[in-house]
């Protein structure tokens, strides 16, 4: 942009130097690449905010049809295997950090994801110590959405009528 700004002003002040016509030339040309980028930069960031919106809204109705459900993050994945996934997960309502096994899911699930389940009362009891580790069954698994989406998610609700 330097040059850009250098070869405009001096072109017209010195109009015998027919060399600054290349350098205009090429900071043209580099203004023009930069912004290409960031407007496929910008439109790539718009296009994944709304497909994380649409999650959200997905894991909210889902909320909605099903009875006892929560919300874990995924913190960390340590461990991939063919069945399942050894994860550290935080039970967001208690801001309980523990590390489980999660059965293999029918999506791509990544660090950062939140994920909606229904908790098994089995494992999880008012008044009981938690347990060592967690076991999510698939069937327990409602649905997923990117952490990183969910300010995006509540500002359009705060907008949208009800």
């Amino acid at each position: 942009m330097l040059c850009l700004a250098f070869s405009t002003l001096a072109i017209p002040a010195s109009p015998t130097l027919p060399n600054l016509w290349p350098i205009l030339a090429l900071s043209v040309l580099f203004a023009v690449a930069v912004g290409t980028i960031w407007f496929y930069r910008l439109q790539r960031a718009n296009k994944w905010t709304a497909r994380a919106v649409e999650q959200w809204r997905r894991l909210e109705a889902t909320r909605l049809q099903v009875g006892t459900t929560t919300e874990v993050t995924i913190l960390a994945i340590e461990t991939v295997e063919p069945t399942g996934t050894w994860v550290t997960l935080r039970w967001n309502q208690f801001d309980h950090v523990q590390r489980a096994w999660m059965e293999a899911l029918p999506d791509e699930i990544w660090e950062g994801t939140v994920l909606l389940i229904s908790p098994d009362p089995s494992q999880i009891k008012l008044g009981n110590p938690w347990p060592t580790f967690y076991h999510l069954a698939a069937q327990k698994y409602l649905g997923f959405a990117p952490a990183a989406g969910r300010k995006d998610f509540e500002k359009l609700s705060e907008r949208s009528p009800r």
